[in-house]
């Protein structure tokens, strides 16, 4: 879903100032952020989990690592496209947790997890050596990987999240897979 860009009303601060204000210690400009911004990064972590209470985690995560992360912030991009990205972050960062848990068991699995044959007929050691495999991989080609095998979103789904066109969702899918199954053979 597209968010039109919030609307400033007669004398409120746009973004730069109020992340001006932030920068010099003024929590009321953040809290200003904080409230433009929290509905978006909602939805954005509401992608990720299942749970509300998970998601109000992955909401206070994103705001707690920006507002530490503000002092570097350079202006370079727009606020939402750097805070978009610390909310997207923390969600893959939260499911890859999940995921990765050692000695999940099926009862407490994620049934889109156990449920995908390719990675029950892969076996546990195979799988732990994917799971490395993954996670050396260069952030985009994990991010749209994870999100398309793992969590089941379609191509067009994963390119509006990542925020790249479809084809090249799909071509980096692809690479992933193909050097999934060349340091498998290896």
């Amino acid at each position: 879903m597209k968010y039109p860009k919030p609307r400033l009303v007669a004398g409120e601060r746009d973004d730069k100032a109020l992340v001006a204000s932030a920068q010099k210690g003024d929590s009321s400009a953040f809290d200003e952020l904080y409230l433009r911004y929290v509905t978006r990064v909602r939805s954005i972590v509401n992608r990720f989990v299942s749970e509300p209470a998970d998601a109000d985690d992955l909401v206070q995560d994103t705001f707690l690592c920006a507002y530490k992360g503000l002092a570097t912030f350079r202006g370079d991009s727009q606020f939402y496209s750097w805070l978009y990205r610390i909310a997207f972050n923390r969600g893959i960062n939260f499911y890859r947790s999940v995921r990765a848990v050692d000695g999940l068991d099926d009862e407490h699995a994620d049934s889109s997890l156990t449920s995908n044959p390719e990675r029950v007929v892969i076996g546990e050691e195979k799988e732990r050596k994917v799971i490395e495999i993954i996670d050396l991989m260069p952030d985009v080609m994990r991010q749209t990987l994870t999100l398309n095998t793992y969590r089941g979103y379609d191509y067009k789904t994963v390119s509006q999240l990542v925020n790249c066109p479809i084809g090249t969702v799909r071509s980096r899918i692809s690479r992933a897979r193909e050097e999934i199954s060349m340091a498998l053979e290896a």
